[in-house]
């Protein structure tokens, strides 16, 4: 009687540990997949179906095979992946401890991807001046086409030179179009593209827009014809402007 009591017994707690297995959920968490760049913040992963009570621990991988418990992230509703760093893929769960059994929720995936190289853009055309005041200014230089590509905000400067290539930097001009002042000689005008992620795993990167020419002369048929002039890509650090 003894033997039958205790094996009963046995039986209840395998039959209880059971179905207590069967029931403890990681829950499922959101985004499974989001796509950013270098330098940007992924979006936090939270709980569209709730785990079961327990402790929890959120993990993170490369491959989604070994799997490397996060310090400090014990939340049960959400985690806030870090700011992305190199190119690469990283996996994230969360894993619910309780009675001694664990259950872990779907992957969730960043994807952290190359950028587009940086298109310095279109401005507009040449013009010339023909029998000018000197208060005269050109027309403004108009954008055919913005920036795009490279990482972040863009933003722009311009750089104006007499005899290429002593380019300088026209200070405080950041906008996407300029309006020169008056001129007393033929002067060239570009237009910079600056990107940036704030991140220090790339370096800044710049593209620039063909030069726009402002010159002088006597007669109409000497005019420039206004065409478009489309940018040049170019690579190059902060200390080369």
């Amino acid at each position: 009687m003894k033997r039958l009591l205790i094996s009963l017994a046995a039986c209840l707690a395998l039959g209880i540990s059971s179905l207590f297995a069967q029931t403890l959920s990681g829950g499922t968490i959101v985004p499974e997949t989001q796509t950013i760049l270098p330098g940007e913040q992924p979006a936090a992963l939270t709980s569209s179906v709730a785990p079961s009570s327990g402790s929890y621990q959120w993990q993170s991988s490369a491959d989604g095979t070994t799997w490397t418990s996060i310090s400090g992230a014990t939340s049960s509703n959400s985690y806030q992946p870090p700011r992305a760093g190199n190119i690469g893929i990283t996996k994230y769960r969360r894993v619910v401890i309780s009675g001694g059994q664990a259950a872990y929720s779907n992957m969730a995936t960043v994807i952290v991807k190359v950028p587009g190289e940086l298109q310095g853009g279109t401005i507009s055309g040449d013009q010339e001046l023909i029998n000018h005041s000197p208060s005269d200014r050109p027309n403004t230089i108009l954008n055919m086409e913005e920036a795009s590509g490279g990482i972040g905000t863009i933003t722009y400067y311009w750089q104006s030179c007499t005899v290429k290539p002593n380019w300088s930097t026209i200070p405080e001009v950041i906008s996407i179009a300029y309006q020169p002042g008056p001129l007393s000689t033929t002067t060239h005008f570009r237009r910079i593209a600056k990107s940036d992620s704030n991140s220090v795993f790339f370096i800044y990167a710049f593209g620039w827009s063909c030069d726009w020419k402002c010159g002088y002369g006597r007669a109409a048929n000497r005019n420039f014809r206004g065409n478009r002039k489309r940018g040049n890509r170019r690579l190059f650090s902060p200390s080369s402007l």
